[in-house]
Order: structure tokens, then C-alpha cells, then sequence
């Protein structure tokens, strides 16, 4: 095992449990063993637990060559074989011109701006309440929901 491959196997990309959702955002560059490592641990976790969606975020991603794309392209495919959703997020202009010039298709696969468009697009997101905490009625809110909440311990 080279430095760099041995290396890369001790940073893992990290895989983010949202309830039944998994979040997986993706960070400067993926080795071709990350990549490999990433795939088998998203499919297992799919399986394991039971998983409804999945949201790729490649807003970090700082070069995307084509092993790489392939990679996605069958994490996705793979994961809607399986019943999960998959949206891809913060792809940059020029890694989506990199998609698009390896010919990948991402069939199935939703695409959006950003991760909060993705949190969105499978429900979560901000409470329909406004946050007016700074007004008068918004600590008045907050404190009766203080209130409320608390419990009398007897000894």
C-alpha cells in the first residue's frame, strides 16, 4: 500500500445521518481509494439502515476527472436500485461541463443549487414560524414555550 493510498484510507469522507436520510459532502479532492471506500460505505448504509434518501453534496469538490464521475454515476444508479432517492447538490459549472464532456448519465438522479435546495427537496428546512425572537411577541413565544417545557422535580 502506497503513502498516499494508506493516507487517504484514514480520512474518510464522512457520511452525515439525517433520521432516514444520509448527507454525504464531498471535500477538495477523492483518491480513486476514497472513491472505492466511499461507494462501499453509502451502499452498505443504505442497506443497513434503511436509507430513503441520499444527498451528494459536490460543492467542495475541486477536481472531478472521470473515474470520479463514473463513481457517482454508480453510487447513484446502485442507490436507486435500491429504493433511495439520490440529489446530487453544488455542482460547479465546471464540474458539471465535466459531466457533461464524459458523456455520464445521471438518470434518476435530482440535481439541485445547493444543499439547503437539497435538505428541501426531502423535507427538511426552516419551521414555517417566522424567527421573530427579537420582537416583543417572539420573546414572549419563546418564554411561555420556556415555560411550558418545564418539569418540577420532587424529592
Amino acid at each position: 500500500m502506497t503513502e498516499s493510498s494508506h493516507h487517504d484510507l484514514e480520512n474518510p469522507v464522512p457520511i452525515i445521518w439525517l433520521w432516514d436520510s444520509m448527507l454525504v459532502p464531498l471535500q477538495g479532492e477523492l483518491s480513486d481509494a476514497q472513491a472505492a471506500s466511499l461507494s462501499n460505505d453509502i451502499l452498505h448504509g443504505i442497506r443497513g439502515r434503511g436509507c430513503v434518501a441520499l444527498i451528494i453534496d459536490a460543492s467542495g469538490l475541486w477536481l472531478v476527472d472521470s473515474h470520479l464521475c463514473a463513481v457517482l454515476a454508480d453510487i447513484a444508479h446502485s442507490a436507486s436500485l435500491m429504493g433511495t432517492r439520490t440529489i446530487l447538490a453544488g455542482l460547479r459549472a465546471e464540474v458539471a461541463l465535466t459531466l457533461l464532456t464524459m458523456d455520464v448519465m445521471l438518470a434518476g438522479v435530482d440535481t439541485v443549487l445547493n444543499l439547503e435546495q437539497a435538505l428541501e427537496s426531502i423535507g427538511i428546512g426552516p419551521s414555517d414560524q417566522s424567527d421573530d425572537v427579537g420582537t416583543e411577541s417572539g420573546r414572549a413565544r419563546a418564554q411561555d414555550s420556556t415555560d411550558n417545557d418545564s418539569v418540577e422535580l420532587q424529592s
